[in-house]
C-alpha cells in the first residue's frame, strides 16, 4: 500500500512570486523560442509544463493558447501584476487543496485589472496551478492598503479626489512614499489599483506664483523701423524662487514649459 504524503505548507504569497512566477517565466520563454524558430512541439510543451500546472489546467487554459502563440496569434494573457500582500481571501484550506483571491492591479497589459481567483492542489509532491478565473475589479482599496504596497516605507496620504474611469466615476488617492532619503508621489484609482507616478507639491508651487512662465506684458509704443520700444515689460521667475526648486523643475523654467499641480509624467535626467 503507498504510503500518503503529507502536503508541505502552503505560503500564499510566496507562491505567487515563487511557483506562480516559474509558470510566467516559462511561458515567456516559450514565446521567445517561437520568435526564434526553436518552439517545441505539444507533447514536449505540456510535458515542460507538467511540473508547474496540472494536466487539466494545461489541456483546458494553455494548449490552445500556445498553440495560437506557435502560428503567429497572441493568444496568451495569464494573469500578472499580483498583490497578494495587499489583499488575499482564502476560500478553501484543506490538506492537498488550496483556493484563494488576490487582486491584478491595473496596469497598461492587464487592461482594467481585477480579481483573481486561484484554486492549487498539492500533486507529485508539489504545489500546482490547477484553475485560474478573472473577475472585474470593484477594489475601494484603503490608505492601509497602499502602505501594504510599500513595506516599510513611509506613505502619506495627501488627498483624496474624485476622477473617472471610463464612464465610471471613482475615487483617486495622491499619496507620498519616503524611500531611501528620497521622496516620490504617485495617484492610484482606488477602483483598480492603476497608479501614475505624479509632480510633488513643489510644482504646484511653481504654478501658483505664475514664475515658472516668462510673460511678455504689453510693448511700449515708440518711434522706429519696429513701431516699438526695445524694452518689454513682463514677470520674470525670481532667482531664490528657483535655486529652492528641484533641477527637474528648473530644467522646465528654463524650456519654458508650463508646469502644472499633477502631471502624469514627471521629467527626470
Amino acid at each position: 500500500m503507498k504510503k500518503k504524503v503529507d502536503a508541505a505548507a502552503f505560503e500564499l504569497v510566496d507562491f505567487i512570486h515563487g511557483e506562480y512566477q516559474e509558470v510566467l517565466n516559462e511561458v515567456n520563454e516559450i514565446k521567445k523560442e517561437k520568435i526564434e524558430g526553436t518552439a517545441q512541439d505539444e507533447n514536449e510543451l505540456k510535458e515542460r509544463m507538467s511540473g508547474l500546472v496540472t494536466s487539466s489546467f494545461y489541456d483546458q487554459n494553455l494548449k490552445d493558447s500556445l498553440a495560437m502563440e506557435m502560428e503567429g496569434g497572441d493568444g496568451l494573457l495569464l494573469p500578472h501584476h499580483l498583490f497578494p500582500e495587499v489583499r488575499q481571501e482564502i476560500v478553501k484550506d484543506e490538506e492537498f487543496i488550496k483556493a484563494f483571491t488576490i487582486l491584478m492591479f491595473s496596469n497598461e497589459s492587464t487592461t482594467g485589472g481585477g480579481y483573481v481567483d486561484f484554486t492549487v492542489v498539492w500533486e507529485d509532491d508539489k504545489w500546482k496551478v490547477d484553475q485560474i478565473d478573472t473577475r472585474p475589479p470593484d477594489f475601494d482599496l484603503t490608505a492601509a492598503e497602499v502602505q501594504k504596497l510599500y513595506g516599510n516605507h513611509k506613505v502619506t496620504i495627501l488627498e483624496e479626489k474624485d476622477a473617472t474611469w471610463g464612464e465610471e466615476a471613482v475615487k483617486v488617492f495622491t499619496y507620498k512614499v519616503e524611500e531611501d532619503g528620497e521622496e516620490k508621489f504617485f495617484d492610484i484609482y482606488r477602483n483598480n489599483g492603476q497608479r501614475f507616478e505624479v509632480s510633488g507639491p513643489e510644482l504646484a508651487e511653481a504654478e501658483e506664483e505664475e514664475t515658472a512662465q516668462v510673460e511678455a506684458a504689453e510693448p511700449v509704443a515708440a518711434e522706429g523701423a519696429t513701431g516699438f520700444a526695445g524694452k518689454w515689460k513682463g514677470k520674470v521667475l525670481k532667482k531664490r524662487t528657483t535655486e529652492k526648486l528641484p533641477l527637474r523643475v528648473r530644467l522646465m523654467v528654463a524650456t519654458n514649459t508650463l508646469v502644472k499641480r499633477y502631471t502624469v509624467k514627471v521629467l527626470r535626467i
